[in-house]
């Protein structure tokens, strides 16, 4: 897989000011799933409100620490 991402086809390269604009790649939902890896370490993702989180727990909303 990783040869074909390296393979792009029509790909530019940005210029600093482009890649200041870019902003994380969370998703349009106002939630997030925390939880602990296999190693045990907390990781937190965005993630659609109305999903299941990796460990199959409900995601919870941005801003409640619950």
């Amino acid at each position: 897989m990783i040869k074909k991402i390296l393979k792009l086809n029509d790909v530019k390269q940005l210029d600093k000011s482009q890649q200041g604009t870019i902003n994380g790649g969370g998703l349009n939902d106002d939630c997030r799933c925390i939880y602990r890896d296999y190693r045990g370490i907390p990781v937190m993702i965005p993630s659609p409100c109305n999903s299941l989180c990796p460990d199959g727990s409900t995601p919870i909303r941005n801003g409640n620490q619950n």
